[in-house]
């Protein structure tokens, strides 16, 4: 052993000298943390919060002129689905996989036609069905903001869709 090693202090001796002088808090002023949540790996995270107001919706962190941008239909459509007369777990399935594979394909916006259920027994189903797809599962990580569509593109029975700039490695 060298001498410096020999006369090295202890970690404790250090901690004990540096702490010498502090006094505890008392009972009543101690903050309890609780301890630290950890993912395991290979784990996928939260999809993000999205905040929803009718037939609109957008995730957080989006900004009002994103959202203006999207409501007056200024937006590269790259793709249309179209689901008159789906049921709702064949629509479910089909935005999922549109929305993923325009994803993967590093497109911006798609335009969805849910229609206005005037065929549908009792009240419009596709409209909610389209929305909670987009907003939770495997499109959330995916979307940004959703609007009605102007009406040339079919307004209150279709939406616009923003969806994130993809990042990949490479």
């Amino acid at each position: 052993m060298s001498y410096a090693a020999d006369m090295a202090p202890d970690d404790d001796d250090i901690f004990a000298q540096a702490m010498s002088d502090v006094s505890p808090l008392a009972d009543r002023d101690r903050v309890v943390s609780s301890p630290a949540i950890e993912t395991p790996l290979g784990k996928a995270s939260k999809p993000p919060r999205f905040i929803v107001d009718g037939a609109e919706g957008r995730a957080h962190g989006v900004n009002e002129k994103q959202l203006a941008k999207l409501r007056r239909g200024d937006v590269d459509i790259a793709a249309t689905v179209d689901l008159h007369r789906s049921r709702a777990d064949a629509a479910r399935q089909q935005v999922t996989r549109q929305v993923t594979n325009a994803a993967a394909h590093r497109s911006r916006a798609l335009l969805i036609i849910h229609g206005k259920g005037r065929h549908s027994a009792g009240a419009p189903v596709l409209r909610s069905v389209v929305i909670d797809t987009l907003t939770a599962g495997a499109c959330a990580k995916h979307v940004l903001a959703f609007c009605p569509a102007l009406p040339k593109h079919g307004g209150s029975g279709a939406m616009y869709v923003l969806l994130r700039k993809q990042r990949y490695p490479g």
